[in-house]
């Protein structure tokens, strides 16, 4: 146990001799002001503790469990990085981006920011009494490969936030690619971010949405048939158009192909009748529905689409998802001129007679 006589230690600390056997290592105490740095490397069969207002690791921190409990920034250096079967953040902002961080269950409580990126399969669980993640700025936690499994509540309370929350399993595997990890609901966790803010969940296989504990599209705040699902991409390439919600967005690096269910164009159809029905897609996933938007509409004072000698352009909503195949196919509109009958009309003959 390293720590002051008083409160707080009166300069900031850096403690630099490498320790190897240590059953546990504590630096600071709750009331410490000052910044700590760790730049010896340690390795410890129980549990470190840091207190600090920043913290620093710039060497390798080993242990059966870590808890970084900072006001400022806490940060891993070039050289610094963690490995333990439990990592806890008891406030600060922290940003832990190393690529060999290796951690088996990450719990954070009392955070501004959170960036975390793991090497390897992660679980955000409980330790000691801190369950999930809690947060008020942004979070992003990602695996660089393997499954990001939500075993507890994460939430951030940030408002109005386009990436308030990125949850991103399999980071090193490129868009297209199913493999690599999933997000893996275990239980019935919630992931909330705050009002007018966006969540972007990142993950591998749509065949990891079974019924059951790992149904990350029946999460509440996505659900099957919400729209809020795209495909073929990733945190680098998007193959989606639309936008996303706020609130959840499931984003899935599998590429999903989709096949019409007959010829979709060019369509035909005469002003003042109901637009053509496109043919059913098979293969929509996560309760996606199929239908076609119109390019350049221009509506009559009915509110009937005009007749027009150029066709008009008609696109399938599949593509914007991220969708590829048949069943995404762009294609024409023609509208007709609707032709008009006259009757009821008489006529008669009559001299001119000025």
């Amino acid at each position: 146990m390293i720590q002051s006589v008083d409160t707080s230690f009166t300069s900031a600390f850096t403690f630099s001799r490498p320790g190897t056997s240590l059953g546990s290592l504590t630096i600071g105490q709750p009331t410490n002001v000052q910044g700590v740095t760790i730049s010896g490397a340690q390795s410890v069969t129980g549990t470190i503790t840091v207190y600090g207002s920043t913290i620093a690791l710039d060497a390798v921190v080993a242990a059966d469990t870590i808890a970084l409990k900072g006001t400022g920034n806490v940060t891993d250096g070039a050289s610094g990085y963690v490995s333990t079967a439990n990592l806890l953040l008891l406030g600060g902002n922290v940003t832990l981006d190393h690529a060999s961080n290796a951690t088996g269950t990450l719990a954070a409580s009392g955070v501004g920011s959170l960036s975390y990126t793991d090497s390897n399969a992660l679980t955000l669980g409980t330790v000691g009494t801190t369950q999930g993640i809690s947060a008020t700025g942004a979070v992003s936690i990602g695996t660089k490969t393997g499954d990001l499994t939500v075993a507890n509540n994460v939430a951030t309370s940030l408002t109005s936030s386009a990436s308030a929350m990125v949850l991103n399993a399999g980071i090193d595997t490129a868009a297209g690619t199913s493999t690599g990890g999933n997000i893996v609901m275990s239980g019935t966790p919630a992931i909330t971010v705050g009002a007018a803010s966006t969540a972007k969940l990142l993950t591998g296989s749509v065949a990891n949405n079974v019924v059951g504990s790992t149904a990350l599209a029946e999460l509440a705040g996505l659900g099957l048939g919400s729209g809020r699902f795209r495909y073929n991409s990733d945190e680098v390439a998007t193959s989606y158009s639309l936008a996303l919600a706020t609130g959840l967005n499931a984003i899935y690096r599998q590429a999903v192909t989709s096949a019409a269910g007959g010829s979709n164009a060019p369509m035909t159809m005469t002003f003042g009748d109901a637009l053509p029905a496109m043919s059913a897609a098979t293969g929509a996933v996560n309760g996606d529905a199929s239908f076609y938007t119109i390019t350049g509409r221009l509506n009559s004072g009915s509110g009937n689409i005009k007749a027009s000698a150029t066709p008009y352009a008609v696109s399938s909503n599949l593509a914007t998802l991220g969708y590829s195949g048949s069943g995404v196919i762009t294609g024409t509109l023609t509208v007709n001129k609707k032709t008009l009958t006259v009757s009821g009309l008489s006529s008669s003959t009559k001299v001119y007679d000025g």
